[in-house]
Protein backbone atom coordinates (compact mmCIF):
# COMPACT_ATOMS: atom_id res chain seq x y z
CA UNK A 1 0.00 0.00 0.00
CA UNK A 2 2.88 2.79 1.03
CA UNK A 3 4.54 1.71 -2.78
CA UNK A 4 1.06 3.12 -4.49
CA UNK A 5 0.44 6.05 -2.22
CA UNK A 6 4.66 7.12 -2.99
CA UNK A 7 4.02 6.18 -6.58
CA UNK A 8 0.96 8.58 -6.55
CA UNK A 9 2.43 11.31 -4.63
CA UNK A 10 5.55 11.14 -6.78
CA UNK A 11 3.32 11.32 -10.37
CA UNK A 12 1.70 14.86 -8.90
CA UNK A 13 4.96 16.42 -7.84
CA UNK A 14 6.64 14.84 -11.45
CA UNK A 15 6.56 18.34 -12.98
CA UNK A 16 6.97 20.39 -9.87
CA UNK A 17 10.65 22.22 -8.86
CA UNK A 18 11.83 23.77 -5.98
CA UNK A 19 13.99 26.71 -5.61
CA UNK A 20 15.29 26.96 -2.12
CA UNK A 21 17.54 29.64 -0.19
CA UNK A 22 15.69 32.89 -1.40
CA UNK A 23 14.85 35.68 0.86
CA UNK A 24 11.28 36.56 -0.12
CA UNK A 25 8.84 37.88 1.86
CA UNK A 26 5.46 36.76 2.73
CA UNK A 27 3.73 39.80 1.46
CA UNK A 28 5.12 39.02 -2.08
CA UNK A 29 2.57 39.16 -5.03
CA UNK A 30 2.31 35.85 -6.86
CA UNK A 31 3.39 37.99 -9.87
CA UNK A 32 6.49 38.87 -8.09
CA UNK A 33 7.29 35.31 -7.56
CA UNK A 34 6.90 34.54 -11.20
CA UNK A 35 9.10 37.40 -12.20
CA UNK A 36 11.57 36.32 -9.56
CA UNK A 37 11.53 32.53 -11.04
CA UNK A 38 11.90 33.97 -14.59
CA UNK A 39 15.12 36.01 -13.97
CA UNK A 40 16.34 32.88 -12.38
CA UNK A 41 15.21 30.99 -15.58
CA UNK A 42 16.48 33.45 -17.62
CA UNK A 43 20.20 33.56 -16.05
CA UNK A 44 20.25 29.62 -16.71
CA UNK A 45 19.35 30.45 -20.83
CA UNK A 46 16.08 28.74 -20.39
CA UNK A 47 12.91 31.19 -21.16
CA UNK A 48 10.06 30.46 -19.26
CA UNK A 49 6.46 32.19 -20.33
CA UNK A 50 3.66 32.70 -18.21
CA UNK A 51 1.69 29.99 -19.78
CA UNK A 52 4.51 26.91 -18.84
CA UNK A 53 3.43 28.11 -15.13
CA UNK A 54 0.75 26.14 -13.55
CA UNK A 55 1.09 27.17 -9.77
CA UNK A 56 4.35 29.11 -7.74
CA UNK A 57 3.95 29.52 -3.82
CA UNK A 58 6.37 29.84 -1.36
CA UNK A 59 6.57 27.24 0.91
CA UNK A 60 7.39 27.56 4.72
CA UNK A 61 10.37 26.55 6.09
CA UNK A 62 12.60 26.29 9.37
CA UNK A 63 15.10 28.90 8.26
CA UNK A 64 14.71 32.69 6.97
CA UNK A 65 15.19 31.66 3.92
CA UNK A 66 12.34 30.84 1.61
CA UNK A 67 11.52 28.16 -1.02
CA UNK A 68 9.46 28.73 -4.10
CA UNK A 69 7.76 25.74 -5.47
CA UNK A 70 7.18 25.83 -9.51
CA UNK A 71 4.95 24.29 -10.74
CA UNK A 72 5.03 23.74 -14.36
CA UNK A 73 2.72 22.01 -17.18
CA UNK A 74 5.88 19.75 -18.61
CA UNK A 75 7.89 17.49 -16.97
CA UNK A 76 10.24 18.26 -20.00
CA UNK A 77 10.53 21.49 -19.21
CA UNK A 78 11.49 20.89 -15.37
CA UNK A 79 13.89 18.08 -16.82
CA UNK A 80 15.51 21.29 -19.15
CA UNK A 81 15.46 23.47 -16.13
CA UNK A 82 17.59 20.91 -13.90
CA UNK A 83 19.65 20.40 -16.55
CA UNK A 84 19.98 23.45 -17.15
CA UNK A 85 21.34 24.28 -13.59
CA UNK A 86 23.35 21.69 -13.27
CA UNK A 87 25.51 22.71 -16.20
CA UNK A 88 25.42 26.15 -14.90
CA UNK A 89 26.85 25.32 -12.09
CA UNK A 90 29.27 22.90 -13.53
CA UNK A 91 30.86 25.60 -15.72
CA UNK A 92 30.67 28.18 -13.25
CA UNK A 93 32.85 26.44 -10.41
CA UNK A 94 33.90 29.35 -8.94
CA UNK A 95 30.75 31.50 -9.20
CA UNK A 96 27.49 29.21 -8.91
CA UNK A 97 23.85 30.37 -9.20
CA UNK A 98 23.39 33.03 -6.52
CA UNK A 99 20.94 34.96 -5.35
CA UNK A 100 23.22 38.16 -6.43
CA UNK A 101 21.48 37.86 -9.52
CA UNK A 102 18.19 39.00 -7.98
CA UNK A 103 19.66 42.49 -6.96
CA UNK A 104 18.43 43.98 -10.47
CA UNK A 105 14.49 43.10 -10.20
CA UNK A 106 12.85 46.67 -10.61
CA UNK A 107 11.53 47.54 -7.10
CA UNK A 108 13.77 44.59 -5.01
CA UNK A 109 16.32 45.90 -2.59
CA UNK A 110 18.30 42.83 -1.65
CA UNK A 111 21.74 44.31 0.78
CA UNK A 112 22.33 41.49 2.17
CA UNK A 113 25.12 38.31 1.59
CA UNK A 114 25.28 36.66 -1.51
CA UNK A 115 23.90 32.61 -1.11
CA UNK A 116 23.72 29.85 -3.32
CA UNK A 117 20.43 29.21 -5.33
CA UNK A 118 19.60 25.49 -5.50
CA UNK A 119 17.39 24.02 -7.67
CA UNK A 120 15.82 20.20 -7.56
CA UNK A 121 13.41 18.24 -7.65
CA UNK A 122 10.08 18.14 -5.09
CA UNK A 123 9.87 15.17 -3.59
CA UNK A 124 7.78 13.58 -1.19
CA UNK A 125 8.49 13.40 2.47
CA UNK A 126 9.25 10.02 2.61
CA UNK A 127 11.78 10.46 -0.76
CA UNK A 128 13.12 13.71 1.08
CA UNK A 129 13.81 11.51 4.20
CA UNK A 130 15.35 8.88 2.06
CA UNK A 131 17.55 11.39 0.01
CA UNK A 132 19.46 12.71 2.87
CA UNK A 133 20.32 9.02 4.26
CA UNK A 134 21.07 8.28 1.04
CA UNK A 135 23.56 11.18 0.71
CA UNK A 136 24.98 10.79 4.64
CA UNK A 137 25.46 6.91 2.76
CA UNK A 138 26.91 7.87 -0.21
CA UNK A 139 29.66 10.15 2.09
CA UNK A 140 30.34 7.45 4.38
CA UNK A 141 30.92 4.72 1.84
CA UNK A 142 32.78 6.83 -0.60
CA UNK A 143 29.87 6.91 -3.73
CA UNK A 144 31.21 9.58 -6.15
CA UNK A 145 27.01 9.71 -7.05
CA UNK A 146 24.13 10.09 -5.22
CA UNK A 147 20.84 12.31 -6.89
CA UNK A 148 17.47 12.01 -7.90
CA UNK A 149 15.34 11.35 -10.93
CA UNK A 150 12.22 11.19 -11.19
CA UNK A 151 10.97 11.26 -7.31
CA UNK A 152 13.58 8.36 -7.22
CA UNK A 153 17.22 8.04 -5.15
CA UNK A 154 19.93 6.91 -7.13
CA UNK A 155 23.52 5.80 -5.84
CA UNK A 156 26.44 5.53 -8.34
CA UNK A 157 29.78 4.33 -7.02
CA UNK A 158 32.03 5.58 -9.53
CA UNK A 159 31.47 6.74 -13.15
CA UNK A 160 31.45 3.19 -14.97
CA UNK A 161 29.37 1.23 -12.07
CA UNK A 162 26.44 -0.16 -11.85
CA UNK A 163 23.03 2.80 -10.91
CA UNK A 164 21.12 1.47 -7.43
CA UNK A 165 18.17 2.62 -7.18
CA UNK A 166 17.65 3.10 -3.31
CA UNK A 167 14.41 2.05 -2.30
CA UNK A 168 14.65 1.74 1.47
CA UNK A 169 16.41 2.77 4.36
CA UNK A 170 17.37 -0.70 5.13
CA UNK A 171 18.80 -1.02 1.43
CA UNK A 172 20.96 1.29 2.75
CA UNK A 173 21.76 -0.79 5.98
CA UNK A 174 22.31 -4.13 4.14
CA UNK A 175 24.47 -2.51 1.41
CA UNK A 176 26.69 -0.74 4.40
CA UNK A 177 26.92 -4.30 6.27
CA UNK A 178 28.12 -5.86 2.59
CA UNK A 179 30.75 -3.07 2.13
Amino acid sequence: MEYNTENIERNSRSSCLEIRNLSISHREQQDDLIGISQKIFRELSVEIKYSDLNDIRLLTTKTNTKTLLVTLHSVILKNKLLKAYRDYNNQRTNMKLNTSILDTIENRSVHELTRPIYISENLSARARRLFHAARIFAKQERYKYCWTSHGKILLRKEDNTKIVIIESESQLSEMASKN
